[in-house]
């Protein structure tokens, strides 16, 4: 499970194994009470934490400067996972679609409310159960293709002792949709 504050705002992602043939429908069912917002994602286009965790602030820093191209604060944080200006290509490369069985849930919250309420309920919702190992499990090399970055551009970059190359390329796109 991940959780992280910035700038006002906190969020929890987690896997869930959901009970629902629909899980994108068992969500627009919901209503999460005060300054929550709740986002599906595929775990197979998500590489890491730090993946989730940089989108989230990159998200809220747009929010927050009025850059932001999604009128949702969940949205913006899913384009962002994906890497893409657009938000339906951002739903198409990251998004989860009818019959998913293993979805990645975002809960995103003031700071000052408990995003793990939302997640409960959300978990609920979907009759599912939490199931961390899915929170992430693309491999940032295949991310790369789907998220149409050319992976010759990982030569430039520094041996790392905690992130292979492809992750640091990946996140490298996703933080230049920021300039």
């Amino acid at each position: 499970m991940i959780s992280e504050s910035y700038g006002g705002y906190r969020v929890m992602a987690c896997g869930v194994r959901a009970g629902v043939e629909d899980p994108v429908g068992a969500l627009a069912d919901l209503r999460p009470e005060g300054d929550v917002w709740v986002q599906l994602y595929n775990p197979d286009a998500v590489a890491s934490e730090r993946h989730i965790v940089l989108a989230f602030m990159c998200a809220i820093d747009s929010f927050l400067s009025g850059t932001n191209r999604a009128k949702r604060v969940e949205v913006e944080v899913l384009r962002y996972l994906a890497c893409s200006t657009q938000i339906e290509e951002a739903l198409r490369r990251a998004g989860v679609r009818e019959g998913s069985k293993e979805v990645g849930v975002l809960i995103v919250s003031r700071a000052e409310v408990n995003p793990s309420e939302a997640l409960s309920s959300v978990v609920e919702g979907l009759k599912g159960k939490l199931a961390p190992e899915l929170t992430f499990r693309g491999r940032a090399e295949d991310l790369l293709a789907r998220y149409g970055v050319d992976p010759t551009k990982v030569a430039r970059f520094p041996r790392s002792e905690g992130v292979e190359m492809y992750e640091l390329l990946l996140l490298e796109e996703m933080v230049a949709l920021r300039v």
